[in-house]
Formats: structure tokens, sequence, C-alpha cells
């Protein structure tokens, strides 16, 4: 079963910059949506209710999604850890 991963991220956001580095450290491939740089990410956020960065989709192939509000790195290696390439 295959993942998607999404985190919806701005510019000087520091937890956003370490989620990032997290994921790279572990090989994870993730989609970033800046929601400055195309503001119908901000839109997909408040639809959520969610206003603030980092925000992580993670989508699975039978189309089950969990979402993340913040960089939580034990949920996201709950989540992910089997994505990991150590």
């Amino acid at each position: 079963m295959g993942r998607e991963v999404i985190v919806y991220t701005m510019e000087h956001c520091k937890f956003c910059e370490e989620e990032k580095e997290w994921l790279k450290s572990r090989g994870i491939p993730y989609e970033e949506r800046n929601i400055v740089d195309n503001p119908s990410y901000l839109h997909d956020l408040e639809k959520r209710g969610v206003y603030g960065t980092p925000f992580t989709l993670i989508r699975e192939d039978a189309g089950e999604e969990k979402a993340i509000k913040g960089f939580n790195q034990d949920v996201l290696e709950e989540y992910l850890g089997g994505m990991a390439k150590r």
C-alpha cells in the first residue's frame, strides 16, 4: 500500500523547516505546498479549519487520510516509519 505525503508550509516557519528536514533525513518523499506562493493551498487549509503550518496530510491508496497539525515527530514516525530509508 502506498502513501502520499503532503506538507503545507510557509516561509519563516521554523517547524516547517524542521519537519522537511526530518522527512528528508529519513528519505521520505513528500509534496510541499507553500500557502504563500499559492493562495489556493491556504484556501484548502481554511476549508479544513486549519490556520497554521506545518500541516501534513498522509493519504493511503485506499483513500484514507490522516491529518497532522504541527510538527509532531512521534505521530509522523507512527504513520511514516515504514517509509523511512535508513
